[in-house]
């Protein structure tokens, strides 16, 4: 089974546990402006901690911090969530 594969049998698996994610994050006040996404930001790494996953929270804007989450027990595929950008960076590579 190919990456994508693996990708749409694990969304289906956990399709009520993503809406359920997706439904929570949007009742977050994070609208620009004024950009602040630090209540997105604590929600969304609470989620990160519980879930078991490492992250770093990088802020280079007080109010406008970012995420990188490690998603797998190496350092090679990392993913990283900005109030503009989600992406994945999988051995060196931006994956959008």
């Amino acid at each position: 089974m190919d990456t994508y594969d693996q990708l749409l049998c694990n969304i289906g698996e956990n399709q009520d546990k993503i809406i359920s994610f997706c439904s929570d994050i949007v009742k977050i006040s994070s609208e620009n402006p004024p950009g602040d996404t630090t209540s997105l930001v604590k929600f969304i790494t609470n989620y990160l901690g519980k879930e078991g996953f490492d992250y770093k929270i990088y802020a280079p804007q007080k109010h406008m911090p970012n995420i990188v989450a490690i998603l797998a027990n190496d350092s090679s595929t990392m993913a990283t969530w900005t109030p503009t950008l989600v992406a994945m960076l999988q051995d060196g590579s931006l994956i959008p």
